[in-house]
């Protein structure tokens, strides 16, 4: 905890501040930088080591999100490794780039409860040879063969238990869908905005998971808001049910979903 608050303090005094070898800057949830800390989501750090630039990405709580090298202080163009985390800490994806910042060799990919997700290699920032997709559960889940430019020559498919489809054509990717539209789920985060026992007047930017069963599970508050306020959002959105999970290249896999929610100040009783 010490750390964390120690990292964030930091953070809060060098924002918008630069000298010439380390900067940070808040960023929105559109990783823009915004000078207003209150609209922040991120934090980012930039130090100079050598001819590049060490980027680092932090969640709002001082989690890391994601850190690399690249030739500019923003990031825009990684060289060489580049390493992304899930919110509880562990690998999300390791990955290089070359020295035009494509995409070149091997990346790997694990889920968040680090079982591999996919394997692969890179050839001038595009897909290459063999790369294996993995079920959440750790089975194989797909081969594909990519040609050099990039293009899928043959694939092979495997359900869950690991066992080989016959003439199964592949999913690239469905985003999760709620059970009776957009609509419906658009009115349970009314109810909430409506029935929130405390009275409020700002924009809650909220993450959660949902799950390759459609259930929602680790939600994240980016804002300060009280605890209470805080667990109030997590335990309302964690009981909805009729998610259609996230399916992506023939296996279902979890999903990180963003929403803004804009209270406006009420009398509660």
């Amino acid at each position: 905890m010490k750390k964390i608050l120690l990292l964030f303090v930091v953070f809060i005094c060098a924002n918008g501040y630069s000298q010439k070898d380390s900067i940070s800057n808040y960023l929105d949830r559109k990783f823009k930088i915004t000078s207003n800390k209150n609209d922040a989501k991120y934090i980012e750090t930039s130090v100079k080591k050598g001819s590049l630039w060490e980027i680092s990405i932090y969640y709002r709580d001082g989690k890391i999100f994601k850190k690399g090298f690249s030739n500019n202080n923003r990031g825009n163009s990684y060289i060489g490794k580049h390493l992304v985390f899930h919110r509880n800490g562990k690998l999300s994806k390791k990955s290089f780039f070359n020295s035009e910042g494509e995409l070149e060799g091997k990346v790997l990919a694990l889920f968040d409860n680090g079982n591999r997700n996919y394997t692969g290699f890179h050839k001038n920032g595009v897909p290459s040879g063999l790369w294996k997709y993995y079920h959440y559960n750790g089975n194989l889940a797909a081969k594909f063969y990519y040609d050099i430019n990039g293009d899928i020559e043959r694939y092979i498919l495997f359900n869950e238990k690991g066992e080989e489809f016959k003439d199964e054509i592949y999913t690239k990717f469905i985003k999760p869908t709620f059970k009776n539209g957009e609509e419906e789920f658009s009115s349970k985060m009314n109810y909430l905005i409506d029935n929130v026992s405390y009275a409020i007047n700002t924009a809650i930017d909220v993450d959660f998971i949902i799950d390759v069963d459609g259930s929602i599970r680790d939600v994240w508050v980016a804002n300060t808001i009280p605890n209470k306020l805080r667990n109030e959002i997590a335990d309302f959105f964690e009981s909805i049910k009729g998610w259609k999970p996230a399916v992506e290249m023939n296996r279902k896999i979890p999903y990180k979903y963003s929403i803004m929610l804009n209270f406006k100040t009420r009398v509660i009783d």
